[in-house]
């Protein structure tokens, strides 16, 4: 049996995913441009930090379950987009099921999209941001690695 590839990649994007859900790393945007939306987005801003607390002990886990999911799929095909429109995507719902973190609104952050490649991580988080690189592994050392949320 083949042994299977590790990559850096996929240890950037778990890394990135466990900073969003637990340590409020990742901003909250859905597009609000009225009162009702903006007292919306306020409202999933506080049960975001809920849920931190709620799911403390439960980082480690869920950051080597979603690393070993995005290697198999990597693996499989060489590409990987995880999401979340107000709910995770299946690829994030499974690493969650795994560490037994709740997939309740308000624990990932909507309206993210992170694409994933053998060499580069992408991250559009929030309903108004643009896709922006925060890995490649081609790139010069200084800008190797851009967590800029």
């Amino acid at each position: 049996m083949e042994e299977k590839k590790k990559y850096k990649t996929a240890e950037v994007a778990a890394d990135w995913w466990t900073n969003a859900v637990f340590e409020c790393g990742a901003k909250i945007d859905i597009g609000a441009q009225d009162k009702g939306g903006k007292v919306n987005e306020a409202l999933l801003n506080f049960v975001y930090k809920i849920n931190k607390e709620r799911n403390k002990g439960k980082k480690e886990a869920f950051h080597k379950a979603l690393e070993t999911i995005v290697n198999i799929e990597l693996n499989d095909s060489g590409h990987v987009c995880l999401s979340v429109d107000y709910y995770p995507c299946d690829l994030l719902g499974d690493a969650a099921f795994e560490a037994r973190i709740e997939t309740d609104m308000g624990v990932f952050p909507p309206k993210t999209i992170m694409n994933i490649t053998c060499d580069k991580v992408e991250v559009k988080n929030g309903y108004g941001d643009k896709l922006k690189t925060i890995y490649d592994k081609n790139a010069n050392k200084k800008s190797k690695k851009n967590f800029d949320i």
